[in-house]
């Protein structure tokens, strides 16, 4: 009873040492998506005092919000950098839910750099493991993101399956976030088959949902969707309005490849509107951020592209081992058989030299009192008496 009790004790004080901790990457996760950037100060304050005690079970959860706040920052190697850590730590620890959030995060950084099928594979195998764990949200969220590559990729009957079954999936839940993201991305869907009726129902309703959790990228993705309406419908000065909106919510948010898509598309509006000297303030703001984004995807592209090349050079000699190994093993196998001829042989030689030689009892009748001394160093002797 009385050890059961201090380790009761010992195990609630470990719990209230690492609490400030865990409430804290708990914060860094809630406000990911609107503020990115107060998500990694925080994240970088828990991940080094989790190092410091040395908890690891949360100190992965630092390094997941990290690595995502990164991804929301549009800065992709530190990004993998840090998930791929994270990845490490919930599979030594089991925690396959994080690990699940972890891998769909990977595939929204891949997805962000233009490599859609390594995206894909990501985002399918985080949702086997939520599909394994019964976790209703991540499957929506992965079924989701699977439907907005779909859509990048022109595939739209796929893309638009997989949304509808994302939809179904939150209402229930009242998900606000993830709702506007998906409503979003079904309205884009639309609008690029022109169906602009269905494009606005949805792009109301993502607005309303992403304004009840006052969800930012949600409100700029929206606002911006709902400027490309308005240039359908050839309402340019409605147009212009909701991207400056748009621009509002993503530069207070900052995720830097959404800041740049819309100051492109405001750039383009104020030049059919006659604003030539706010079109081409705008164009230079978006080069600037378009070149950081740049080089941020070229590091990404060319680590990848490192480390495929090393896998690839161990891959190759390891073949290369492999083969000498099959010739060494032959080798080996022919040695093998021409030893046990020539042993074999040299048994047979040994009979042979020991039917030539005389007997004992020959030899004691010719010298009772001599002896030989007869010894092969192996099997067979050089050497032949006779009497």
């Amino acid at each position: 009873m009385f050890t059961f009790k201090v380790v009761t004790e010992v195990t609630k004080i470990a719990k209230e040492a690492h609490a400030p901790w865990v409430e804290m990457n708990k914060e860094a996760w809630s406000i990911r998506r609107s503020y990115p950037e107060k998500t990694l100060e925080i994240a970088l304050q828990t991940k080094q005092a989790l190092e410091d005690i040395g908890y690891i079970p949360e100190l992965a959860y630092s390094y997941r919000n990290i690595g995502t706040a990164y991804y929301l920052l549009s800065l992709y190697e530190e990004s993998l950098t840090n998930l791929e850590k994270a990845r490490e730590l919930f599979e030594e620890t089991g925690n396959r839910h994080a690990l699940a959030t972890t891998i769909r995060t990977e595939g929204n950084v891949f997805h962000s750099i233009d490599q859609d099928e390594k995206a894909l594979e990501q985002y399918q195998e985080a949702l086997t493991i939520v599909q394994e764990l019964g976790d209703v949200q991540g499957m929506a969220y992965n079924l989701g993101n699977i439907g907005y590559v779909y859509r990048k990729l022109g595939r739209m009957p796929q893309a638009e399956e997989a949304m509808r079954e994302t939809l179904e999936l939150l209402e229930p839940l009242k998900d606000y976030i993830g709702l506007s993201d998906v409503k979003n991305n079904m309205a884009v869907c639309c609008l690029e088959q022109n169906d602009t009726k269905r494009a606005r129902m949805y792009l109301e309703s993502a607005l309303a949902e992403a304004r009840e959790v006052d969800h930012l990228r949600g409100l700029a993705s929206a606002n911006l969707s709902m400027s490309r309406l308005a240039m359908m419908e050839d309402d340019l000065e409605e147009a212009l309005a909701r991207v400056v909106l748009a621009e509002q919510y993503g530069k207070k948010m900052g995720e830097k490849l959404l800041i740049g898509e819309i100051l492109r598309q405001k750039s383009s509006l104020q030049e059919e509107l006659g604003i030539p000297a706010s079109a081409l303030k705008t164009y230079r703001e978006f080069q600037q951020i378009d070149h950081e984004l740049l080089l941020s995807q070229k590091k990404s592209t060319l680590e990848a592209i490192r480390m495929e090349a090393e896998i690839t050079r161990m891959n190759r000699e390891q073949e290369i081992i492999h083969k000498r190994n099959k010739e060494l093993a032959r080798a080996n196998r022919i040695i093998e058989k021409r030893t046990k001829d020539l042993i074999d042989s040299l048994h047979y030689a040994r009979n042979i030299q020991e039917a030539s030689l005389c007997n004992e009892e020959q030899f004691k009748e010719v010298f009772p009192d001599g002896f030989v001394f007869f010894r092969p160093r192996d099997i067979v002797s050089g050497d032949f008496y006779f009497v």
